[in-house]
């Protein structure tokens, strides 16, 4: 057998291959995916029976098949073994909402929650609040006519979560889940780290203004300049050069994180 062979497929085996290859996105239970991921991480998965001596045609077969359903097990189980996917926790107010570019009705939660997916951008128009879940990970309310990038799935073990914000006001409360994560919050004027904590961010016109209300975030124009901020605080950042400043969080910020924090509360059970 020459090293081309494997393209001298018969009509069963292309047929075979194709459908290998045409597999869709498949999607296993909550309650399977942690299964698989425990047996696969403890070993429990069963070993496969020792090989035997197969007909000539069935043994160039299994040699062409073992590496392609190999190769299909693997994606199956990074697609059923990946982290949680995000969803619509609630929707108030009228008005529509830019999703990916497409204006959605904020009572069409249905069609919401079919376009929000990692790293897609969202525009909440005045008077209209959206609030997103990442499994038990961490919510997201995006409020007053708000410019957010929702984060992408990072690449890399170590690599983090990360969010933008364009304008508007974001609110973020982390979950039991979210310990060993770490989420990053953009904006012209500087950085938020996170590493488990409740805070929002204002994006305004020439600066950005963070409130921890839970926790600590760690903040600033990057991380050689990052400030350890504690709950009951805010730092504030100026485009214009400005030095920043940490002050008390305004009441009126103060009182929209409580309500986040209270409306979410379940997320810590």
């Amino acid at each position: 057998m020459n090293e081309r062979d494997d393209m001298n497929l018969t009509p069963a085996e292309r047929q075979i291959q194709d459908a290998i290859r045409g597999l869709g996105d498949v999607r296993a239970d909550a309650d399977f995916q942690a299964r698989l991921r425990r047996e696969f991480v403890s070993g429990e998965i069963a070993a496969a029976e020792p090989a035997v001596q197969l007909p000539n045609k069935a043994a160039r077969w299994s040699w062409f098949a073992a590496p392609l359903l190999a190769a299909a097990a693997l994606a199956l189980f990074m697609l059923w073994g990946g982290g949680p996917d995000w969803s619509v926790r609630s929707v108030r107010g009228d008005g529509t909402i830019q999703v990916a570019g497409q204006p959605v009705a904020a009572g069409d939660t249905d069609r919401i929650a079919d376009l929000i997916v990692p790293g897609v951008r969202i525009v909440v128009p005045d008077g209209v609040e959206l609030e997103l879940a990442l499994g038990d990970v961490m919510v997201l309310g995006i409020i007053r006519d708000s410019d957010v990038t929702i984060p992408a799935e990072p690449v890399g073990g170590d690599a983090a979560l990360v969010a933008h914000v364009g304008h508007g006001e974001l609110l973020v409360k982390t979950g039991p889940s979210f310990p060993g994560e770490t989420l990053q919050l953009v904006t012209a004027e500087g950085l938020t780290e996170l590493v488990g904590t409740t805070i929002a961010i204002n994006k305004g016109d020439g600066f950005t203004c963070v409130c921890v209300l839970e926790g600590t975030a760690r903040i600033g124009k990057d991380r050689d300049h990052f400030d350890e901020v504690s709950a009951g605080s805010r730092k504030v950042m100026f485009a214009d050069g400005r030095e920043p400043m940490i002050v008390p969080i305004e009441p009126g910020h103060r009182r929209d994180l409580r309500e986040f924090e209270v409306r979410n509360q379940d997320l810590a059970r």
